[in-house]
C-alpha cells in the first residue's frame, strides 16, 4: 500500500492546494473505467464525478489556457507511447511474452498518466471556476465598496461646498464693502456680487478678487458696463451705457472702446447733436473708418480721429449740399468738391471748413469764378465770366470787385479802380464806336474831372457830375479850333469860340 497526494495550483495566487489523499493497492492499476467498479460500495467523490464528465467533453473549450496546454502535451505523450507499443509488436526478435508484458506495462503507465492528468486538470478547472466565482464576488464587493466611498466623498464635497459658501463672510473686505458668492483663498473666486461702500456694483465671474469673464459693473457716475471682463476692465465684446445718452456695443480693450463698434448718442437738450455711429474705435474714441448719421439728416462716411471727421470723407446735409474731400477736426480742410442742390458747386481748397486758397465756383446760372478765396468768399486775384461773354478780371475783396480791374460788359471795356463792384477813382471806359472817357469816377459814374475822346480826333475837357457834363468845358477840334461850352446837368446851354 502507498499514500498518494493529489495537489493543484491556484491559478490566481500560485499556492499549492492539497485536494485528497488516496490509499492505493500496489497491484491496482490506474484504469479510469475500473475505478468506479472497484468503489461501488463507496460514495461518489465529487471531484471524480467531475473528472468523468470532463473526460466525455474533452473536445469542448476549457476556460483555463494552462490546462488546455497540459492536456495537449499529455495526449501527445500517449500517442508516442502507443506508437512505441505498435513498434514492439512488429519486432519479430522479441518474445511474445515480452511483447505482452511491455504492452501491459505501457498501457498501465499510460492509464496512470491519463487518470492523474485528467484528475489534476479537473481539479484545476474546478479551482479556476471557484476562483472565478470568488473573483466575481470580490468584484461585486469592490464595486459596492467603491460606491460607498464615492457616496461618502460626495457628502464630503457637499459639506466642503457649504463651508466654502460660508467662507464669503470670512474674507477680508474694505470697510463698508459687501460680497456675496463663491470664494477661495480669502478672495472672491467664481460667481458673485461685490458692492463697494461708494455704491459701485460688480457682478459676475471673479478670479482672485477681480472680475474675469462675463459680468457687469455699475459705478456712481451713471455708467454701466457689461460683457467680458479682464482684471475688472471690459476686454473683448461688451456694452457701455451712461446717463448722458450714450450707448455703445462692440469691442473693448483694457476698459476702453477699441476695434469695431456701434455708438448711439441721444442728447435731450440739443437734438441736432443726436447721432449714430458705426465703425472703428481706438483708445475710447471714434478713430478710423466709419459711418455717422445725425438725427437732423446729416450723414458722413469716411475717416475719423478722436471723434471728429478727419482725413478723406464724404458728407451730406439736409439742404442737399454734398462735400467730398479732405477733413480736419470735423471741418472741411484741404482739397475738395462741394455741390449744392441748385446745381452750383465749388472745386478747390478749404481751410477750417471754408473756401480758402485757389478755387473755382460755378453758379447755377452759368457765372464762373476762378481765383483766390478767403473765408468762403472771392478775395485776391481772380476772373469772373458770364454766359453772355461779359467778364471781370482783377482784384477781389470780400467777394466783390475791389481794387484794379478790367471789366468787359455790353461790349464796353473799363480799366481802372473798383470799389464795391463799381468804378471808383480814376479809370478809362471804352465804347464800341471807338470813343472813350478818361477821368474820375464815383460809384460807377463819370464824376469829377475828365476827358472825352471822339472818333474824329477831337476831345472835350470838362467836369462831370453823376455821369453828366456840368459846368464849363472846352472842345478841341482836329483843325486846331477851340470852343468853350457851358453845360447844366448834361444840357449844353452856351458855346463860345476861343480860337
Amino acid at each position: 500500500m502507498g499514500i498518494g497526494v493529489i495537489c493543484c495550483t491556484d491559478f490566481i495566487t500560485g499556492d499549492v492546494i492539497r485536494m485528497k489523499d488516496e490509499v492505493l493497492s500496489g497491484n491496482d492499476k490506474f484504469d479510469p473505467q475500473n475505478l468506479n467498479n472497484n468503489n461501488n460500495d463507496k460514495k461518489d467523490n465529487p471531484l471524480e464525478v467531475e473528472a468523468k464528465l470532463n473526460n466525455k467533453n474533452q473536445n469542448k473549450q476549457i476556460e483555463n489556457p494552462l490546462s488546455e496546454k497540459e492536456i495537449k502535451l499529455n495526449n501527445n505523450n500517449n500517442l508516442n507511447s502507443i506508437q512505441s507499443s505498435n513498434n514492439l509488436k512488429n519486432n519479430e526478435n522479441d518474445s511474445q511474452n515480452s511483447l505482452e508484458f511491455n504492452n501491459q506495462q505501457i498501457a498501465n503507465k499510460n492509464a496512470d498518466k491519463i487518470f492523474i492528468n485528467n484528475y489534476n486538470n479537473n481539479i484545476n478547472i474546478n479551482v479556476s471556476l471557484n476562483n472565478k466565482n470568488d473573483n466575481n464576488d470580490m468584484n461585486i464587493e469592490y464595486k459596492e465598496k467603491k460606491i460607498e466611498e464615492e457616496s461618502e466623498k460626495s457628502e464630503v464635497s457637499k459639506e466642503l461646498s457649504k463651508e466654502l459658501s460660508k467662507e464669503s463672510s470670512k474674507i477680508s473686505l474694505p470697510e463698508g464693502d459687501k460680497y456675496e458668492g463663491e470664494t477661495r483663498d480669502g478672495k472672491p473666486n467664481g460667481k458673485g456680487k461685490y458692492i463697494s461702500a461708494s455704491g459701485e456694483i460688480r457682478e459676475g465671474i471673479f478670479v482672485d478678487g477681480e472680475l474675469n469673464g462675463e459680468g457687469t459693473f455699475k459705478n456712481n457716475n451713471g455708467e454701466e458696463f457689461s460683457g467680458n471682463f479682464k482684471n475688472n476692465l471690459l476686454d473683448g465684446k461688451g456694452k457701455y451705457i451712461n446717463d448722458k445718452g450714450e450707448t455703445y456695443i462692440g469691442q473693448f480693450s483694457h476698459g476702453k472702446k477699441e476695434g469695431k463698434g456701434k455708438l448711439i448718442y441721444k442728447n435731450k437738450e440739443d437734438e441736432t447733436e443726436n447721432y449714430e455711429y458705426e465703425g472703428d474705435f481706438k483708445n475710447d474714441q471714434i478713430t478710423g473708418t466709419g459711418n455717422k448719421k445725425w438725427e437732423d439728416g446729416k450723414k458722413y462716411e469716411g475717416e475719423f480721429e478722436n471723434g471728429k471727421e478727419n482725413g478723406k470723407g464724404k458728407k451730406k446735409w439736409p439742404d442737399g449740399q454734398i462735400y467730398e474731400g479732405g477733413f480736419k477736426k470735423g471741418l472741411r480742410h484741404g482739397k475738395g468738391t462741394c455741390k449744392f442742390k441748385d446745381g452750383s458747386k465749388y472745386i478747390g481748397e478749404f481751410k477750417e471748413g471754408k473756401y480758402e486758397g485757389r478755387g473755382e465756383f460755378i453758379w447755377d446760372n452759368g457765372i464762373k469764378y476762378v481765383g483766390d478765396f478767403k473765408n468762403n468768399k472771392m478775395e485776391g486775384k481772380g476772373k469772373m465770366t458770364w454766359k453772355n461773354g461779359d467778364e471781370y478780371e482783377g482784384d477781389f475783396i470780400n467777394g466783390k470787385f475791389e481794387g484794379f480791374g478790367i471789366e468787359k460788359k455790353n461790349k464796353k471795356i473799363y480799366k481802372g479802380n473798383f470799389v464795391n463792384d463799381l468804378y471808383e477813382g480814376k479809370g478809362i471806359k471804352e465804347y464800341p464806336n471807338g470813343e472813350r472817357y478818361e477821368g474820375e469816377f464815383h460809384e460807377g459814374l463819370f464824376h469829377g474831372k475828365g476827358t472825352w475822346f471822339y472818333t474824329d480826333n477831337s476831345k472835350l475837357e470838362g467836369v462831370w457830375k453823376n455821369g453828366k457834363k456840368d459846368g464849363v468845358a472846352k472842345r478841341y477840334l482836329e483843325n486846331g479850333a477851340i470852343y468853350e461850352l457851358t453845360y447844366k446837368e448834361g444840357e449844353k446851354i452856351d458855346v463860345k469860340p476861343l480860337v
